[in-house]
């Protein structure tokens, strides 16, 4: 059974709210408002995590399903809580918001880096990153990376923005940030239009053909199969960061904004697109962490039973595991750092 001492990375959305609209987004599609969602306070954090003994030697990555939590009022003062307690901390942000000066601020936090989601240069960033105003984007990062900020710039290549990858690095390299390639297979198997609130056209996505996702032609024979033995075979290739994560060498678990713990983001978007598709039983409340401990919700049947629930076989088969961490996590976020 894992405890809470086993886990040494916590993904942690702060805030369901956003300043941007990208169409691939949960909050985007569920036709949330970019504002007014929950969101977790900087009180609630200390309750979660009160002291050094749980918090150093960890990794608070600050990203989110449904927001982005630079839009969060107490942003800086949850970083700066982690950080001088022992916790590192990253944060995963579009990056058009708050003043230069916060910015300068954040970049003095120390065991802290920031990525930010650039997809795109000044006249396409914002075909996917709708709402974000690329001179206040690029200022932000400049006033990071000027104050010894150590920034990381991730690149999702669409159809729409390959052609600016060059220019993007460029800039990149001139902040002194590393500059990550990502690619997706959300983004590789959604052919998604889109019309934001604020904007007259329809946004159509599709991937791009010159910097490719792996291949997911296999993949998607066995998640969408209905042949519960061929579903079963892939089981034994899940790679599931709830267990291992490699890069921190232990457990990843995700909080949301509604402060409930769960294995994972994907399942976390999963229970908000049809909550008894994840959790069959009629408790809402079993993994609140405004109510219980994280050991507490660490014994609930959700995770004593996680692995049993990747077979198709389980009358409560997770489909989204297969879909998400099966072949060895091909679906997952790839990041490659170019170096060119």
């Amino acid at each position: 059974m894992m405890l809470e001492q086993d886990i040494k990375m916590y993904e942690l959305e702060i805030t369901a709210d956003c300043n941007a609209e990208c169409p691939l987004c949960a909050r985007t599609i569920a036709n949330m408002p970019l504002r007014g969602n929950s969101q977790i306070s900087l009180q609630q954090i200390k309750e979660m995590f009160p002291s050094e003994s749980t918090i150093k030697g960890k990794h608070f990555a600050l990203c989110g399903v449904l927001g982005d939590p630079i839009v969060h009022p107490e942003c800086f003062e949850i970083c700066e809580w982690f950080v001088e307690n022992g916790g590192d901390v990253s944060i995963s942000t579009n990056g058009g918001y708050n003043n230069a000066e916060w910015w300068t601020k954040l970049a003095k936090l120390k065991n802290l880096h920031c990525k930010f989601s650039v997809d795109g240069f000044e006249n396409s960033n914002h075909i996917y990153r709708v709402n974000v105003n690329w001179k206040v984007l690029v200022r932000n990062m400049r006033a990071f990376a000027e104050a010894g900020g150590e920034g990381r710039w991730t690149f999702i290549p669409f159809g729409h923005n390959e052609d600016d990858y060059e220019q993007a690095r460029d800039l990149a390299k001139e902040l002194g940030m590393k500059f990550i390639k990502r690619t997706s297979g959300r983004n590789a198997l959604s052919k998604k239009k889109h019309k934001s609130r604020k904007m007259d056209t329809t946004i159509k996505l599709t991937d791009s053909k010159k910097i490719p996702h792996n291949d997911l032609s296999e993949l998607k024979k066995i998640y969408k199969s209905n042949d519960k033995k061929v579903v079963d075979e892939a089981v034994p290739t899940i790679s599931c960061q709830f267990y291992h994560n490699k890069d921190h060498e232990g457990a990843t678990a995700y909080i949301g904004a509604d402060s409930t713990l769960w294995p994972c983001c994907y399942l976390y978007d999963e229970s908000k697109k049809s909550y008894k598709r994840v959790i069959p039983s009629e408790d809402k409340e079993f993994n609140n962490l405004q109510k219980y401990s994280i050991d507490e919700i660490l014994r609930t049947e959700l995770y004593t039973d996680l692995k049993k629930r990747w077979y198709a076989s389980h009358e409560d088969h997770l489909r989204r595991c297969v879909k998400s961490c099966g072949l060895k996590g091909i679906y997952k976020n790839k990041r490659v750092e170019d170096t060119n």
